[in-house]
């Protein structure tokens, strides 16, 4: 699971770099494609999380 966690991490880190409206839909995507649904809400969850504890800078 580890793993798959990393990829979906980076996965994000280059969705987000987008314009807001492209990613969310991008995101959505990814999502709706994902093979395993709870690894790619727990990778979200946790960039979220990163996010919000580093003052919302995703670098």
């Amino acid at each position: 699971m580890a793993n798959k966690l990393v990829v979906i991490d980076m996965k994000l880190d280059r969705l987000l770099q987008e314009s807001p409206e492209l990613a969310i839909r991008l995101i959505t995507q990814e999502y709706q494609i994902a093979y395993d649904k709870t690894v790619f809400i727990t990778a979200l969850a946790a960039k979220l999380v990163v996010l919000k504890n580093s003052g919302g800078s995703h670098d």
